[in-house]
């Protein structure tokens, strides 16, 4: 993530310069600005293995981001939205392919 100021370049003068404040790696944005990761579950399409498989998934993966879920039910059509206590989360490739590929899961990153 690059970070700048527009400034006038001279004194009096009209004209703009754009300078470079700072420089992060995304990766390190990803650490320090990520807050909030929800998981979606639809209770129609999810079942006992998907459970399991994305609990195994989150134990493994800890970090600094607090993890979210939301249980989404067609019956009454609400969603209810739970905030896990203790666990916080690191997001990486393993656990957004494993939502990707199930179809009862999504995510949001809040």
């Amino acid at each position: 993530m690059i970070t700048a100021q527009m400034v006038q370049r001279f004194r009096d003068s009209n004209m703009k310069e754009m300078r470079v404040t700072s420089i992060q790696y995304l990766q390190t944005v990803k650490d320090r600005e990520l807050e909030k990761f929800t998981i979606i579950l639809d209770l129609d399409k999810v079942d006992d293995t998907t459970v399991s498989d994305l609990l195994t998934i989150i134990k493994e993966q800890p970090g600094a981001t607090h993890l979210y879920l939301s249980v989404h039910d067609s019956e009454s059509n609400r969603p209810l939205t739970l905030r896990s206590g203790s666990d916080k989360i690191s997001i990486n490739k393993k656990l957004i392919n494993f939502i990707k590929e199930n179809e009862a899961l999504n995510y949001v990153i809040n």
